[in-house]
């Protein structure tokens, strides 16, 4: 269980959307699609990663696109074209997203064709009011860790929450983090993080309840406030990693929002907390 993916701390960020991209879809048939992934907050520049479908039986991994124009519209409003892919991510030098603003998304490929993608920024930052960490291993040998969020009331709210651990070298590393927490939309250890709603605790405070499988000298929380859309994508792709492990499951779909291809555009915004360890 003890699995890491390890990060430079400058290139974290930038690193963030392609780590939590798996482009895999189990009703992939006959010709490949397109595989758009974006996922968007007002603290970054709009970046999209663009790929090949493969099919599920396929040794191969999607192949990056790296001649696909893609324009980006703000309220009906064209906002901007990117044209250039490296390893198939197309990045912003100029427009961050904006709370309240609709966007379209419009990717063609010559080969591919077209695939587009709405969503509109309405989510808002939700910030961490505590997060704990005990250094000590507990009887089922894993370290305890608890996230402490107060949850705006009178809206559905959904989260998903990631954990970095830092050596003392300055190393960071993704933590394998799972949760018996009722709130956790799934049970089962992730490196893409603990996704959970608000409906146990609309408009109250609630501390989620997370496990690590390795213990850190010290680790950062990020805590992200999502739409329903990257929620359900979470979900989906946690599940289908779960069933692609066992023969006798069925097959599952990861989510898409994505019209003519595949993928997940879609918003979030996120806090983040430094935390040190306790002594049991």
């Amino acid at each position: 269980m003890n699995l890491f993916i390890k990060y430079s701390f400058g290139l974290l960020a930038i690193l963030l959307l392609p780590a939590c991209e798996k482009e895999i879809d189990l009703a992939i048939s006959g010709q490949p699609q397109l595989v758009v992934n974006s996922l968007f907050t007002p603290d970054s520049l709009w970046s999209v990663h663009v790929s090949k479908s493969v099919p599920v039986v396929s040794p191969n991994p999607p192949s990056p696109v790296n001649d696909a124009t893609i324009q980006l519209f703000e309220d009906g409003v064209l906002l901007e074209e990117l044209t250039r892919g490296v390893n198939g991510l197309y990045t912003s030098t100029t427009h961050k997203p904006m709370v309240g603003k609709t966007y379209e998304l419009q990717v063609r490929d010559q080969a591919l064709g077209q695939a587009t993608a709405r969503e509109r920024m309405e989510v808002e930052k939700v910030a961490i009011v505590d997060a704990r960490y005990v250094a000590v291993r507990d009887a089922k040998h894993e370290y305890p860790v608890s996230v402490k969020v107060k949850d705006p009331a009178g809206v559905s709210n959904f989260y998903v929450v990631k954990v970095y651990g830092v050596e003392e070298k300055g190393d960071i590393y993704i933590a394998d983090t799972r949760s018996d927490d009722l709130a956790a939309s799934s049970k089962e250890a992730s490196i893409t993080g603990i996704g959970f709603s608000d409906a146990l605790f609309d408009g109250k405070e609630y501390s989620l309840q997370l496990k690590l499988f390795y213990g850190y000298p010290k680790l950062i929380i990020e805590l992200q406030n999502v739409s329903p859309a990257y929620y359900q994508y979470h979900y989906t792709q946690q599940l289908q990693g779960k069933n692609t492990n066992d023969p006798f499951s069925t097959p599952t779909e990861v989510y898409t929002n994505i019209s003519q291809g595949l993928g997940i555009f879609a918003s979030y915004q996120a806090d983040t907390m430094h935390v040190l360890p306790e002594q049991k």
